[in-house]
Order: structure tokens, then sequence, then C-alpha cells
């Protein structure tokens, strides 16, 4: 599989993960993003390529321009791009990488019990369907 450029590979039953797709969708109005789930034929895929556990994974994958960026980094390589006022959070990026990456594994190792399991599809709006992989 060819991996487009600037995609999220987020887990499709996390329910905070579902929140973040609807954000990043939201506050990227050039449509710049592509999405596909962790459980996806092209997630997997995109997992295996850069060597990731294919089984289970706490975190989100980004890649842009063939480069991979996972949890603190992945999310602020996004925000970056995002509209404004969105984007000031990548202010954030002064934070030393290790303290936010803390933070980071904290929430994903909880994510389920605090935002809880989703299995509806993220592509209810048709407008929607040629951002998913």
């Amino acid at each position: 599989m060819d991996i487009a450029n600037r995609v999220i590979v987020y887990d499709g039953i996390c329910g905070l993960c579902h929140g973040w797709v609807r954000f990043v969708i939201r506050f990227d109005p050039g449509a710049v993003f592509r999405f596909t789930s962790i459980q996806s034929e092209s997630g997997q895929s995109i997992l295996a390529k850069y060597n990731l556990p294919t089984d289970r994974i706490e975190t989100l994958v980004y890649v842009e321009d063939g480069k991979l960026y996972l949890r603190s980094q992945a999310c602020l390589m996004i925000i970056r791009q995002l509209s404004f006022p969105v984007r000031l959070l990548y202010g954030f990026v002064i934070v030393p990488q290790f303290i936010r990456d803390g933070m980071y594994k904290q929430i994903a190792h909880h994510r389920y019990t605090l935002f809880g399991l989703k299995d509806e599809c993220l592509l209810t709006d048709s407008d929607l369907r040629n951002r998913f992989i």
C-alpha cells in the first residue's frame, strides 16, 4: 500500500480518539488530513511499515511526508497545521517531550475507562468519506 501524506491513524474503538478525529476535521477547513483506524487494513499496513505492534498500540500515529510521529509529537505536528486559534496550542512544544509523553501515556493507558468505547462509524457524513482510507 502506498501511504498517503498527512495520515492520522487512530484507535477506532476509543471514545477519546473519535473526539480527536472530529476535532481535527472541524479545524481543518482545507481538508489536508486523512484518517484510518488502527483496526483497518490500511491502519495495520501503516503500523507494519513502521515496525509498530499491530495487535495493541496506545498512541496516536501520524505520518507526514513518510515521517512517523507518535504520542505528543504527533498531536503537536497536527495542531500546528489546524486553523486559528487552535494552532496556538502548538506553543506546548516548549514543554520537554518526556513530560508531554509521560502525560500522554497516562491518558492513553486509561482512555477506555475515561472516555468509553465506541462502535459507531465516523463516516455518517457522506462529505467526509473521502477523508478516510
